[in-house]
């Protein structure tokens, strides 16, 4: 389309919701939408690209599945072949797909590549492969509440739950969408030409995939829509441009300069709108979102350097972080009592929700330290 439609799809892109916070996120999710992306990109150049990019295109198809392999393990798999099978069924082009990828070397280099480092892993953290496969991969989506999660926690939504997930994640810009289908299925037209058009029909089903595959989970993210991004604004680009925004392969036209000169002036207004929210909220924001001061009151009052920071149900990544991995969590109000039972340094860190539940017994054992967010530290008390 040119550089003015590459120029408003990815304003498109940066100014997506989700986009945007995840870009500032410590989280795993862009590297997988990274290898999505990489591998559906490098399939359809392997396809309809330039013959001198065809073949690098190919081995950038497994490039992209071991990305996604390191960063979020075997969901990648199914991120990329549920669409390139729907697609390649729905256009007859398995004859294509097949001749035009190096299934042998290219499957035999991602195999090397992400095995050698589950290999690692395992060697590194025995359990982890069972973990990582059994807990992750299939636990956490058959098993509502599954409580397994050494990382985080289940978040348990009804099933379908992630479309309207998606369109948070895709504002502003997936209400566009919405009242652009809306608008094509009041005039009922353009759906057959969408169907037969190969290129819209591959990134059709390319963003609509992560959805259609976690429909029926209960335990889903936002951050689990993000895959399906990169497609998504392709083709809102490509249907959907400012007035004067036909394709110009010479210069970048003014009403799309205009158009992303604006996006660009209102993404700049929301670090300012945060920073002033932290001021105003004092420094509340971090204490509900962050272990810092907590894991300082834990450093600062621990008896001894055997001290651990326990966690009940709940440990936040920032604790572990900040706890430099001297944190744990227990799961169970038993568990919780065996450690005060062997392990008198240790430290107690247990959300006020929480406190109802745990045994009277307990309780009298433990002398509070503070207040953390929504956090109790408690110190045991020596007999």
């Amino acid at each position: 389309g040119g550089r003015d439609q590459a120029l408003w799809t990815l304003a498109l892109f940066g100014s997506s919701a989700m986009v945007f916070i995840a870009a500032g996120a410590v989280m795993t999710d862009p590297a997988l939408m990274l290898g999505t992306t990489l591998s559906m990109a490098g399939l359809w150049i392997a396809l309809h690209g330039p013959d001198k990019y065809r073949s690098l295109a190919g081995y950038g198809f497994f490039a992209g599945l071991v990305v996604g392999l390191l960063a979020k393990g075997p969901i990648v798999v199914i991120l990329v072949f549920v669409p390139v099978g729907a697609w390649t069924l729905w256009t007859r082009s398995l004859r294509s797909v097949w001749r035009n990828l190096p299934w042998l070397s290219g499957s035999l280099l991602a195999m090397a590549l992400a095995g050698a480092w589950y290999w690692a892993a395992e060697r590194a953290s025995p359990g982890f492969l069972e973990y990582f496969f059994v807990g992750e991969h299939w636990k956490r989506f058959v098993e509502p509440g599954w409580t397994g999660d050494r990382y985080g926690r289940a978040h348990v939504f009804p099933h379908g739950m992630i479309w309207p997930l998606w369109i948070v994640a895709a504002l502003p810009w997936s209400a566009v969408a919405l009242a652009l289908i809306a608008r094509a299925a009041r005039a009922r037209r353009g759906w057959r030409a969408s169907a037969t058009d190969s290129w819209r029909a591959y990134f059709t089903v390319w963003a609509i995939a992560p959805m259609v595959f976690f429909t029926l989970a209960g335990n889903i993210l936002i951050t689990y829509v993000l895959p399906s991004l990169p497609a998504f604004v392709l083709l809102i680009g490509d249907a959907w441009q400012p007035e004067g925004g036909e394709p110009d392969h010479s210069q970048t036209s003014a009403p799309i300069r205009s158009a992303v000169i604006a996006m660009i002036a209102a993404g700049a207004v929301l670090p300012v709108v945060f920073a002033a929210g932290v001021v105003v909220l004092d420094g509340n924001l971090e204490a509900e979102r962050s272990q810092k001061a907590l894991v300082h009151a834990y450093q600062s009052q621990r008896p001894g350097t055997d001290s651990r920071l326990v966690y009940f149900l709940e440990r936040p990544d920032s604790a572990q972080f900040y706890a430099q991995g001297r944190s744990l969590k227990v799961l169970d109000w038993p568990a919780f009592h065996t450690l005060l039972e062997e392990a008198p340094n240790d430290i107690f860190a247990v959300r006020e929700r929480e406190m109802g539940g745990m045994p009277p017994g307990d309780r009298q054992r433990l002398s509070p330290i503070g207040s953390y967010g929504d956090y109790l530290l408690f110190r045991e008390v020596r007999r």
